[in-house]
């Protein structure tokens, strides 16, 4: 299941469950909806996930790109993965230039850091 919303200008994404086929399909969604609200910082909290599969890694992967153009001068934060989500990320060579944070405030504070937006987030 993935759930939304928005606060501060910063787009958090919620995912519970095992992010495959349906899930995917869901978090694409979020991410479009993010890019209809021009909302480019976005928290991916998957505190509740199980794993992962190479479609959710693809979405994710994409959604990064698409946050860090430089027209966009956004970010992607994941929130608190969990070890399986961990390992496929690693394995896949992801974990090296996707920001980590344990928790949504570090998460936050990391968001907040950033230079080079318009609109700041928490403002």
């Amino acid at each position: 299941m993935v759930s939304f919303e928005i606060k501060h200008h910063v787009f958090y994404i919620y995912v519970e469950g095992d992010i495959f086929a349906v899930t995917t399909s869901e978090l694409k969604n979020a991410f479009q909806e993010a890019w209809r609200k021009k909302t480019y910082k976005v928290i991916l909290d998957v505190s509740k996930g199980n794993l992962i599969n190479s479609s959710g890694v693809g979405v994710i992967v994409g959604a990064l790109k698409t946050c860090h153009e430089p027209y966009h001068e956004g970010d992607l934060v994941l929130v608190n993965p969990p070890r399986n989500i961990k390992r496929t990320l690693r394995i896949m060579g992801i974990d090296q230039f996707i920001t980590t944070k344990d928790t949504i405030k570090e998460a936050e504070d990391y968001l907040r850091s950033k230079k080079g937006t318009d609109k700041a987030p928490f403002s």
